[in-house]
């Protein structure tokens, strides 16, 4: 599939490719990540809600947030995120690392925070009997995509997109309990695998 030749998307393309190459990470974390698969705990996204971006969204995110540690593994979670991934089609990005590009969005790498936690922090939050639940998920077309489209730059993939998810998050730890709200961005693109969407990548992990 190949993209308007344009000045606009030439100029676009030249500032996305400099900003994913700023972010990628080191080949030898992505060595280490696990193959795509379902499990128990993390069964796939419902086909009713694959059709549909806002659908998608919040049926992913709710699978991603809602976690009972001692239960599931950060194994499993990666694997089921890596089924349900879309290759990152923007410029910049290596083919070895275009279809790993979801998986490493949520993990914590060189100090950075994501919505998966390390495997020791998972570990002590299984050991303190921690779970958490995401709730009231409302989702919106993201400002910067809108302001990126509107330049005239269109992507390679058509199913392409980018939207805020906003909710509440809470979270229990034996007997006591805390509710905090939660907000990120998730890009969308066409599964790699499966009929309709798939999650590209998931930035502006917020929890207050």
């Amino acid at each position: 599939m190949t993209t308007p030749s344009s000045q606009a998307q030439s100029q676009v393309d030249k500032a996305l490719a400099q900003a994913e190459t700023q972010d990628l990470p080191d080949r030898a974390v992505v060595s280490f990540l696990p193959e795509g698969g379902d499990s128990t705990g993390y069964p796939a996204v419902p086909t009713a809600d694959r059709n549909d971006p806002g659908a998608y969204a919040m049926a992913f995110v709710t699978e991603l947030l809602d976690r009972h540690y001692a239960q599931q593994s950060p194994t499993q979670l990666l694997a089921w995120a890596q089924a349900e991934s879309s290759p990152n089609t923007l410029p910049g990005v290596p083919a070895g690392l275009a279809s790993r590009s979801l998986v490493l969005s949520l993990v914590a790498i060189e100090g950075s925070d994501g919505p998966v936690p390390s495997r020791d922090q998972w570990t002590v939050a299984a050991a303190e009997g921690t779970a958490q639940t995401v709730s009231d998920l409302q989702t919106e077309v993201d400002p910067d995509w809108l302001s990126l489209i509107s330049t005239g730059w269109e992507a390679v993939d058509p199913a392409m997109t980018m939207l805020s998810v906003t909710g509440a998050l809470s979270t229990r730890i034996g007997h006591a309990s805390r509710s905090q709200s939660v907000a990120l961005v998730i890009t969308l693109g066409s599964n790699a695998a499966r009929p309709g969407y798939g999650a590209v990548a998931v930035d502006g992990w917020t929890v207050r």
